[in-house]
């Protein structure tokens, strides 16, 4: 079995397997004879893989005047990689705030991948329901997308959630989406239960992260 690299999903790194025994390349829900146009994963808005630093701060300036001006920096403890983060509201909505990572690689410092994570709250629009429901509408979108037919996989579950949907373009760029948490908890049981979370992903190079790796050899 073949793994994709890892992806950052709300602080712990998750392995999804390439081809998962048993799951199905899902169909794209597209209307028959219609053209579909092969889809391009190059970033996300106006930030687009390989930029540096100074070329995404811009981006993110762009695409989020106000958030844009609040960016955070940090640097993962165990990748070497150096995230961008903001906060942004209502990108779907209904869905509340969404904080949005812009990650660097760590040998080349230009931009490898992009994370956007929703997470319900209590008192809030980001309700469990609101985000199953973007999740759909996220599924139904790139379902459409023209990614590889051999690469599509939907609804696969996790132990704790669901693969929504992956894929690749042909570059073997990927998007995936995540939805984590407990959706059908019991009431005396909820405040026990994780948080659900939704987070999609666009990645550069899933196979081959530009992330520190110890060097062979060296324990």
């Amino acid at each position: 079995m073949r793994w994709v690299g890892a992806t950052l999903l709300l602080g712990v790194w998750l392995l999804v397997p390439w081809h998962v025994a048993g799951a199905q390349p899902a169909k794209e829900s597209v209307a028959p004879g219609a053209a579909v146009e092969e889809a391009k994963i190059e970033g996300f808005r106006s930030a687009t893989f390989g930029m540096t630093e100074a070329q995404v701060r811009q981006a993110i300036r762009k695409d989020f005047p106000g958030p844009g001006e609040k960016i955070s920096s940090e640097v993962n403890a165990g990748e070497k990689t150096t995230v961008l983060g903001i906060a942004a509201s209502d990108l779907i909505p209904g869905t509340g705030k969404a904080r949005v990572s812009y990650i660097l690689g760590y040998a080349t410092k230009k931009l490898i991948q992009v994370n956007i994570n929703w997470t319900a709250e209590s008192k809030s629009p980001a309700s469990a329901e609101s985000l199953v429901g973007a999740a759909n509408l996220l599924r139904n979108y790139f379902l459409a997308g023209g990614y590889r037919p051999d690469s599509i996989v939907a609804n696969h579950q996790l132990p704790n959630g669901y693969v929504v949907f992956r894929g690749l373009d042909a570059h073997a760029h990927m998007v995936m989406l995540v939805l984590s948490g407990t959706t059908g908890a019991a009431e005396q049981e909820k405040e026990k239960a994780a948080p659900v979370a939704l987070q999609l992903s666009y990645i550069l190079d899933p196979e081959h992260p530009d992330v520190y790796q110890v060097p062979k050899g060296t324990f």
